[in-house]
């Protein structure tokens, strides 16, 4: 009988563990999250947009530069590249980036992974590249763009880093340009 209660007496010892801990855990990710907003972001404030006029390009050129930039940018590019057609002057793919957040003064930074996905339309003389389906971390959760917290990570880490990597797609072409005539 002792034995018996005894057991019962752990059982009930680890389920009060375990619902604390869980309890904690759905505390610290709330924090994390911040305040709901009352006005989440819409789809399109949520991707970053740049959009690149050329003199004299159509969109074939575009366009394969834009193919050849991703095959240059990302480490393969046949894994980042899901859908292409010229015709149509799309070209479809994911990313990756880092960026570091720091949780206090004296804490150390860590790095978390973001990937995404990219879209390129090329037309005559004009090219837009979408980033857009953002998910962080090494659960891959995606930005909704309700909470507070994940605004200001997407505003200050993130959409910096992705108007970089257009801009240096806008100088690829501009560049491309120049090589072709060697």
């Amino acid at each position: 009988m002792i034995i018996i209660n005894l057991h019962k007496g752990l059982i009930m010892k680890k389920i009060l563990l375990a619902i604390f801990a869980i309890s904690l855990f759905s505390c610290t990710a709330q924090a994390y999250m911040g305040a709901k907003l009352d006005k989440p972001l819409t789809d399109e404030e949520l991707k970053t947009t740049k959009i690149f006029e050329y003199d004299n390009l159509n969109k074939e050129q575009i366009f394969n530069l834009s193919l050849q930039w991703m095959a240059e940018t990302f480490v393969s590019s046949k894994s980042v590249i899901e859908y292409q057609d010229i015709e149509s002057g799309k070209i479809i793919g994911n990313g990756k980036i880092h960026y570091n957040i720091q949780e206090t003064a004296i804490t150390l930074p860590v790095e978390i992974p973001c990937y995404f996905n990219l879209s390129i339309s090329c037309k005559e003389n004009r090219l837009r590249i979408q980033f857009y389906n953002y998910r962080v971390g090494t659960s891959k959760q995606s930005i909704t763009g309700q909470y507070q917290n994940e605004v200001d990570q997407l505003n200050k880490s993130i959409k910096p880093q992705l108007e970089e990597i257009a801009l240096s797609l806008n100088s690829f072409i501009k560049n491309g340009l120049n090589d072709e005539e060697w």
